[in-house]
């Protein structure tokens, strides 16, 4: 089950999608718009549950590696 959380900061509003379900590791992603964020859960949040391990691996690498020229898009998966 995916959830959606808005956070407010002093310069902005962000919404951050965290998928829990038992069995398989939490997994946290932070989007810009809500919009963003709710497409993203349809499109992967049952990729996800198939293959955690894919996405951990892709996050740890994203937490990793600077946003180069072109940015990053949470897309690319």
């Amino acid at each position: 089950m995916a959830s959606i959380a808005k956070r407010i900061w002093p310069n902005k509003v962000s919404y951050r999608v965290k998928i829990n379900r038992i069995g398989i590791p939490v997994f946290s992603i932070t989007f810009d718009t809500e919009d963003e964020a709710i497409n993203w859960v349809l499109e992967h949040e049952p990729k996800y549950v198939k293959d955690p391990q894919k996405y951990i691996d892709w996050i740890t690498c994203k937490r990793l590696t600077r946003r180069n020229n072109n940015g990053w898009s949470p897309y690319e998966l």
